[in-house]
């Protein structure tokens, strides 16, 4: 019963971000689903069958045992979620990931398929929206940009299965598509703002070096645009910083 509702629910979520999609970038949009689907289960698949374990495995183990210990009462589930996390023992960002899919494991009864499915096509829904951002701007380079981060073998594979890779690409992506949407429309998106700033929250926590890596580039880029239309000795005074 609940894996078949959850089934239902992961059509109806793709369906519903592929058809918003769909109306810029065309029917490519639902192979783009289908590939990071794909990518979820041949990442579970290689992890269990081939590599027989590795992060895959422990993460979806820790997030089953999180929610044993915090089991019987809402109250209980939300103490577990909220509880403090040493920062300076262990590995931390592994529990905070654990934290973040907890909610999801008891959606689906810990079903491993299942959670790597939301983590998916969350990840699709995220890297899309990049997609379609990036050619709005540069409609020559549609194809590089559809197939470097909707098809590319070595990235479906590493960013759509059950590891906090694929939670942080997502969150990267998603970040970026809104700053650079509202540098280029020069209009701020309001709506997407405070998911942007959750998610930037989270990859810091999840990924801290790439949320480094995505804060230096996206500020390179605004700052860049900003100062196109300035004299030519205040950029030069910029480029100089």
């Amino acid at each position: 019963m609940i894996t078949g509702l959850n089934i239902l629910l992961l059509g109806f979520l793709g369906l519903a971000t592929s058809r918003r999609l769909q109306r810029d970038l065309g029917d490519i949009v639902y192979w783009g689903l289908i590939a990071k689907l794909l990518g979820a289960f041949a990442l579970g698949f290689v992890y269990h069958y081939v590599w027989e374990g590795g992060d895959t495995s422990a993460l979806h183990h820790a997030v089953v045992e999180h929610n044993a210990n915090y089991s019987g009462s809402i109250g209980r589930f939300f103490r577990g979620l909220l509880s403090p996390i040493d920062w300076m023992a262990g590995n931390p960002r592994s529990v905070f990931f654990t934290r973040v899919l907890s909610p999801v494991g008891w959606l689906t009864g810990h079903n491993y398929w299942l959670m790597s499915g939301y983590l998916a096509v969350f990840s699709f829904w995220c890297t899309w929206l990049l997609i379609r951002t990036l050619i709005k701007q540069y409609p020559d380079a549609k194809w590089a940009c559809i197939i470097g981060l909707g098809f590319l073998p070595s990235y479906i594979f590493w960013s759509s299965g059950f590891l906090k890779d694929t939670l942080a690409n997502a969150c990267a992506a998603y970040i970026a598509a809104v700053v650079l949407s509202s540098l280029w429309s020069r209009t701020i998106r309001w709506k997407r703002l405070p998911l942007a700033l959750l998610l930037f929250l989270i990859l810091v926590f999840t990924r801290h070096y790439l949320a480094g890596m995505v804060l230096l580039v996206l500020s390179l880029a605004v700052a860049g645009e900003l100062l196109s239309g300035q004299r030519w000795a205040i950029r030069l005074l910029a480029l100089s910083v």
